[in-house]
């Protein structure tokens, strides 16, 4: 399956577009299935999830959070469980050790990206239990995803893509990870995250 891990809506302030738009969009690309990853799990999301199921496309629930360093995407198997974590800054090591408590994933997003405050950078290196690194975004440039990959590469981490959507769909479809059989809820996804082997794609 081929899904986008990293998803924006209007549920999140820096997003402009509408939920069930972005269903809409990602059921006319390559995509199989999508998560958002806006401020937790959202009044109103089994609703897109069915939504989802009538167009043929999985739609799942994550978070991206902020933390003292970087951003990070969260993922656990009960995803009502995500709004907890979306009202604070965390610091990254007890952010992954509670994830791991839940038996959840934890991915670093974009991490070398420049503009953003604090960007995580070569502290990846210093960090313990990370599931995986979004090798491919296009919230970040060329230089910035060849970085990750590196980071990856040397740390022997699993590798993500994800398009990062926000203002527009330019990117929807072009990032995502590939993942071998089926998924069809959050437990099957971190499962995947967790112990399966995935790849990162970008389509242009």
């Amino acid at each position: 399956m081929l899904i986008d891990l990293h998803v924006h809506s209007n549920r999140r302030k820096d997003s402009t577009l509408e939920p069930r738009e972005i269903i809409v969009r990602a059921k006319n690309t390559v995509l199989d299935g999508i998560v958002f990853t806006d401020d937790g799990y959202f009044e109103g999301a089994d609703a897109l999830r069915e939504y989802g199921r009538e167009l043929g496309l999985v739609v799942l629930f994550g978070a991206e959070v902020e933390t003292e360093k970087g951003h990070m995407l969260i993922y656990l198997p009960e995803p009502s469980g995500l709004n907890e974590f979306c009202r604070t800054e965390h610091k990254i090591s007890e952010l992954v050790a509670k994830i791991k408590e839940l038996n959840g994933a934890v991915i670093a997003a974009h991490p070398y990206k420049k503009d953003i405050d604090r960007p995580l950078g070569d502290g990846l290196f210093n960090i313990e239990g990370l599931t995986a690194i979004e090798t491919e975004s296009s919230f970040s440039d060329n230089t910035a995803n060849m970085l990750a990959y590196d980071a990856a590469s040397r740390l022997g981490i699993s590798m993500t893509g994800g398009s990062a959507t926000r203002t527009d769909f330019e990117n929807l479809g072009a990032y995502a990870t590939l993942f071998s059989g089926k998924i069809n809820n959050e437990k099957e996804l971190v499962d995947k995250l967790l112990h399966s082997r995935y790849y990162p794609v970008t389509i242009k």
